[in-house]
Formats: structure tokens, C-alpha cells, sequence
């Protein structure tokens, strides 16, 4: 069985950036998942838009506790329900298909590894 993924997304004010990742997400090929977002205390209407989004969970901060403690809240929530991992992913990053199954698989292969990151790209070096 694949260890259960917990997927942090923290939004602030920017629901495009957001739901453009949460399109991204939507392609994964790793099927043991959850996405939480994180609202920072959004004051554009932000909310009102990730409200209508299916399959993830919304956590409303009614301030801007800042990346760290945003982030934390959706961290605490994953331990809680029994995540084996947490994918802290920004929302103006979009993600490739097979991204998480193989952030997981390297995790997997070595206990020793305590944190694991993706190659991040420039959208802009990717379409040259």
C-alpha cells in the first residue's frame, strides 16, 4: 500500500496561482493523497473561489500567519490524520504528472532521507 501523502498548498490573496497548481495536481500519478489548502487570511475574494474546488480541504486563517505558520497548521493537520509524508508545494508552482510517485519512491528506498525536494524549473527556461 502507498504511504498516505498529505499536499500543502498555502494561498494569500492569489486564487489564480492556486487554482492553476490545483489544476496541475489533478494529472498526478501517485494515487494516495490529500490536498489542503491553506487560506492566509485572504481579503480578495480568494476563498470565495477555492470554496467551489472539489476534493480538497480549505482551512480559513482569519489573519496572515506568515509561510511558516501557515504551512504549519496544514503540517499538524497531516501527523493527525497519519500522513507518511508531506508535500509542502507553493501555489505558483504546478507539478508533473509523475512528480509525487517519485518524491515518494526515493523517499522509500532510503530510510535515512528525511527531506526530499522535486528539480524546480523556471516556466519560462521549460518553453525555450
Amino acid at each position: 500500500m502507498q504511504p498516505l501523502v498529505y499536499i500543502i498548498v498555502l494561498n494569500w490573496n492569489d486564487h489564480i496561482a492556486t487554482l492553476r497548481c490545483l489544476e496541475s495536481l489533478k494529472t498526478i500519478t501517485y494515487s494516495n493523497y490529500k490536498i489542503v489548502v491553506i487560506d492566509n487570511g485572504s481579503i480578495n475574494g480568494s476563498v470565495q473561489k477555492l470554496c467551489s474546488i472539489n476534493d480538497i480541504e480549505l482551512i480559513c486563517n482569519d489573519q496572515n500567519k506568515g509561510f511558516a505558520g501557515g504551512n504549519n497548521i496544514g503540517i499538524k493537520k497531516a501527523i493527525e490524520q497519519g500522513a507518511g509524508y508531506v508535500w509542502l508545494l507553493n501555489n505558483d508552482a504546478t507539478a508533473e504528472a509523475n512528480c509525487l510517485e517519485k518524491l515518494v519512491n526515493a523517499a522509500e528506498q532510503d530510510s535515512t532521507i528525511g527531506l526530499i525536494s522535486p528539480v524546480i524549473y523556471d516556466d519560462q527556461d521549460i518553453s525555450k
